[in-house]
């Protein structure tokens, strides 16, 4: 490529100049002297070895968890040999344990274009876009159908119904998670990740048993695996708390408008009695009064 690009711009260059037209001459020309160094100095970092020995030392410094020079080394290889298969698988494993996922997706698109009936491809590139869905959901679908074709691909194999399992679970889709781990486990009983995953669907379904049967099951296949005696740790504890208190309903009357307690008839009607009587008398006194006033007139 970069060969290429120096022999465009020398020839633009020496256009340039037959035509008269110095200045694009002499831009083409300006071009080639700051591209020609950096060409030569790419080419002279990675011309010490081929693709087999820079795939090699990348293999070598991956081990030793040097990650970064192996990434360095590893693009060495890929640039003596583009269609080196196995450098991009390492370099494919690099960038995943450095959780680059658009550099992995990038090198699984290479993979499938080279090799477009592997099934394993189209897992990793699956469970790449399920790692970006985790921050944009619209990832999902395209990690799902990329595991729907390995399911094409290869129908036994336990990872993509695992992984589909996974994107269900993340979405709180625990019934239809379970049913992806069960299939990948009727293909593969002694997958580990297929039976800890169930569990962890099962115990946020509340079938805390079947969550137990599965850990137990993944445990006696890996013993020392810390992830699950933890989580039985946490099963048993969650199994062994104390029920709730029930909650005390507190039934509040409401407060009529009306006087709860009936009153004193007796009284009331006494009182009723008395006034009337008053009132009578205040007519008689006013009627008495009028009878005088006319009688002296007379």
């Amino acid at each position: 490529v970069v060969g290429g690009a120096l022999l465009l711009q020398a020839a633009g260059w020496l256009w340039g100049r037959w035509q008269g037209r110095r200045m694009a001459g002499a831009a083409a020309l300006l071009l080639v002297v700051v591209v020609w160094p950096m060409g030569a100095a790419r080419a002279q970092d990675c011309a010490q070895m081929d693709a087999a020995g820079y795939y090699g030392l990348a293999v070598e410094l991956a081990q030793a968890g040097v990650l970064d020079d192996a990434l360095a080394a590893i693009d060495c290889a890929i640039l003596h040999d583009n269609g080196f298969t196995a450098a991009y698988e390492v370099r494919v494993n690099l960038n995943a344990r450095l959780m680059r996922w658009e550099a992995v997706i990038d090198d699984y698109n290479r993979l499938i274009l080279l090799h477009d009936a592997v099934a394993d491809y189209y897992i990793g590139r699956g469970n790449a876009y399920a790692a970006l869905a985790v921050d944009n959901p619209l990832y999902s679908a395209q990690a799902m159908a990329d595991f729907e074709q390995a399911i094409v691909l290869d129908g036994q194999a336990p990872a993509p119904y695992i992984g589909l399992g996974n994107l269900m679970a993340a979405h709180e889709r625990y019934n239809d998670a379970v049913v992806y781990y069960e299939a990948a486990l009727a293909r593969n009983g002694e997958d580990v990740l297929a039976l800890r995953n169930a569990a962890i669907a099962y115990a946020n379904m509340g079938d805390y048993e079947t969550a137990e049967a599965r850990l137990l099951t993944a445990l006696s296949f890996a013993p020392q695996d810390t992830a699950i005696q933890d989580l039985l740790a946490e099963l048993e504890e969650i199994r062994n708390a104390p029920p709730p208190p029930p909650q005390q309903t507190v039934i509040v009357q409401q407060q009529s408008a009306l006087p709860t307690e009936r009153p004193n008839l007796a009284a009331v009607n006494a009182a009723l009695w008395l006034l009337a009587g008053g009132v009578l008398l205040a007519l008689l006194w006013r009627r008495l009064k009028a009878l005088r006033v006319y009688g002296g007139r007379r």
